[in-house]
């Protein structure tokens, strides 16, 4: 092995204790509040667990030779370059924005070019509205899996009609053509205003919507509670 990557994989490992020991400096300090102690405990057990796997890896890279380096090499540019490629076709259907669908034929569109779709129900006059068009627009640029619309419910009456969509705003979830639960108002995002978007990130992940959410944001926040009003709808069996 070259002195060059043994001192890149002493370096990295000098600084896998550092970020080790200032974790646990940092509680054994108190500078923490109490109430975030059990979850700073977990995070740092799960910050010791990357950091064994990163220096597991290490140990593995070290011991390759340089025909497995360089297959290594072009595994991860190979994956890289799918990504890629992966990324400019969900920016070509519409996902990483949040769009505004003109009418019920849009909305169909919008859908069926779309395995995860998050369709907000809502009135631009209405107060409620305009806050999750907020938080929605953040997430739409932040989760690129899932395409984010908007739909005006005066306008699609079939739509709502078919979705029972009763009360305004309703984030109708979406996977695969199908209807999997609709979230109405702002009951399971704790009832104010002022919610942060990770509460709305947090229950569309818990339904499948969205890929991910960090596990420190997912111990801060807690479960979202589940006012689940139940029934599927197949839009394949209705759609004109």
């Amino acid at each position: 092995m070259s002195d060059a990557r043994s001192a890149r994989i002493a370096e990295l490992r000098a600084e896998a204790a550092r970020e080790k020991a200032a974790e646990q400096n940092a509680i054994s300090e108190g500078r923490l509040k109490q109430n975030l102690q059990n979850g700073v405990l977990k995070a740092v057990e799960r910050v010791e667990e990357v950091l064994e796997a990163k220096i597991k890896a290490l140990d593995e890279v070290e011991n390759m030779g340089d025909d497995e380096l360089e297959m290594l090499r072009e595994r991860r540019l190979r994956q890289a370059k799918e990504f890629a490629v992966k990324t400019e076709q969900l920016k070509l259907q519409g996902h990483g924005e949040y769009r505004v669908v003109v009418d019920e034929k849009d909305f169909f569109t919008q859908v069926k070019g779309s395995e995860r779709v998050v369709a907000h129900f809502g009135r631009s006059a209405t107060r409620r509205c305009e806050i999750m068009d907020g938080h929605l627009t953040k997430l739409a640029k932040k989760h690129l899996e899932t395409k984010f619309i908007r739909v005006e419910a005066e306008r699609t009456p079939y739509l709502a009609d078919k979705l029972k969509i009763h009360a305004l705003p309703s984030i109708v979830l979406i996977k695969n053509n199908k209807t999997e639960h609709t979230m109405v108002g702002f009951e399971e995002l704790g009832g104010e205003d002022d919610f942060p978007t990770i509460a709305l990130e947090r229950a569309l992940h818990q339904y499948g919507l969205v890929s991910s959410v960090s596990e420190e944001d997912a111990y801060r926040f807690g479960k979202v509670t589940r006012q689940i009003r139940k029934g599927k709808v197949d839009m394949n069996d209705w759609e004109d």
